[in-house]
């Protein structure tokens, strides 16, 4: 019986990621495998009012905590809280049968991306805690393009934005080991992303 597993991409706007879990997932389900799409993206939900609070009452922005060793500490702590209590039902929910596949379209990397991009300085600890506390992929696919491409694809992204993301993509890729697919050819690129997949289902 095919096993279960959590397939995950990751990338900045405009990389193509929706669209290669899109064809992926009928892939996928012309063969017979159970799959589900989850998304998620980091939305803060403890975090954002703290934030929000600190910002109207001490003028501080989120790239400022670096200096306030404790509200750095709390905002962490809101961070994990907020994105593990959000994936708790997103994901570990999800992979329930235990044989169903799932395609997460962003997760805990791109949560750390968004932070380093606004220079919020999270120490090692933390990101290996928030890697820690959410399930572990059995794949993860960097999905990547060059700035100008995401630029096109996507409006609201300029090009100083897009070439700093990905910058950030490309070291995190370095640190936890990404498959990286450059998203210039799609039928190659869904091609070695399709025969990566199966190897881990079959």
């Amino acid at each position: 019986m095919p096993k279960g597993a959590i397939i995950c991409f990751t990338g900045m706007d405009g990389s193509g990621k929706t669209t290669h879990i899109s064809t992926l997932m009928k892939e996928l389900r012309k063969k017979g495998f159970r799959v589900k799409y989850v998304w998620c993206r980091w939305v803060p939900g403890f975090a954002d009012p703290f934030h929000f609070l600190i910002r109207k009452t001490l003028g501080y922005t989120a790239g400022s905590y670096k200096f306030f060793k404790p509200l750095q500490i709390v905002y962490q702590f809101l961070i994990i809280l907020d994105y593990s209590v959000a994936i708790a039902f997103k994901v570990r929910l999800s992979a329930i049968p235990n044989d169903c596949i799932l395609l997460i379209d962003r997760y805990v990397y791109d949560a750390l991306a968004d932070l380093d991009f606004i220079r919020f300085s999270n120490s090692t600890f933390f990101r290996r805690l928030f890697i820690m506390m959410n399930p572990k992929p059995d794949i993860t696919f960097l999905i990547d393009v060059p700035p100008d491409v995401a630029c096109s694809r996507k409006n609201d992204l300029q090009l100083p934005q897009a070439t700093k993301y990905r910058n950030i993509y490309h070291k995190l890729a370095k640190i936890y080991r990404f498959r990286t697919i450059i998203n210039m050819d799609f039928s190659e690129a869904h091609d070695r992303i399709l025969g990566e997949v199966l190897k881990i289902i079959k």
